[in-house]
């Protein structure tokens, strides 16, 4: 996959040393998923970079997983000021950029695109935090179990 990929800025960096990340995976196992060469890397490094970017410092960022019956999820949820429902409409189109931002508008097209090769589905909706939450659902496409939570600790 040969997609240009969204970079944190120093800025944004910076912000992160502020901010709050935590990743809450999945309480069960979840199967083995097949991507596109760096695509699942790509589509996470975007996400969580717009969620630095766009949020103030002292913001709460969230990243889970969540396995179901047929599709697993991973959803982005921060406490920043959040997009109108009329921007979030757009938010997905290359080079639209909400309020005043600093992003070239590109991220979250990227995201849609891999999403959309994968068979998946991208919404956006106001987060339980206040800000925006990104959920990104894919449908399971392989059966070997893989258990997340023994390689992370």
């Amino acid at each position: 996959m040969n997609e240009p990929m969204a970079q944190p800025s120093r800025s944004a960096l910076a912000r992160a040393l502020v901010q709050s990340v935590q990743f809450h995976p999945p309480e069960d196992k979840l199967p083995v998923q097949e991507f596109e060469p760096d695509a699942l890397k790509t589509l996470i490094q975007n996400l969580v970079s717009n969620a630095i970017t766009h949020t103030p410092p002292g913001s709460q960022i969230i990243l889970g997983i969540d396995a179901g019956q047929q599709l697993w999820c991973l959803s982005v949820n921060d406490s920043g000021p959040g997009v109108s429902e009329e921007d979030r409409a757009q938010l997905a189109e290359r080079f639209f950029s909400s309020g005043d931002t600093h992003g070239t508008g590109l991220g979250l097209s990227i995201v849609q695109r891999i999403v959309q090769r994968h068979h998946g589905r991208l919404t956006l909706n106001t987060s339980l935090l206040g800000g925006l939450e990104v959920q990104v659902c894919f449908p399971y496409n392989n059966t070997k179990v893989h258990d997340i939570r023994r390689e992370s600790g």
